[in-house]
């Protein structure tokens, strides 16, 4: 099995003993000349790819959510500081007017 570029794939010409075969996370290009087109092999380690992309996608969505709520956490804690300082900045601008 060939595994091509989708936009590499999209742009090319194939002969008729050729097939696409789109994914949604890659493209296939098939020798279908034998006739078979997917033989249970080729389906089942189809299968194992894309739940090899499906949980590495899930792996890096959940370390995208982990950073983006430390990153909230860190600007609520930001935020706070920010309150306070002016907080204590106005307090003093009141004290010294007396």
């Amino acid at each position: 099995m060939l595994v091509a570029s989708r936009s590499l794939c999209l742009n090319k010409v194939l002969s008729s003993n050729k097939k696409l075969i789109f994914n949604s996370t890659r493209t296939y290009l098939l020798d279908t000349s034998a006739g078979g087109g997917f033989s249970s092999f080729n389906k089942r380690e189809q299968a194992k790819e894309n739940q090899f992309i499906r949980n590495l996608e899930k792996e890096q969505l959940a370390r995208i959510r982990d950073e983006i709520k430390r990153h909230k956490e860190e600007l609520a804690t930001l935020e706070n500081k920010i309150n306070e300082i002016s907080k204590r900045h106005k307090d003093g601008e009141e004290t010294s007017k007396d």
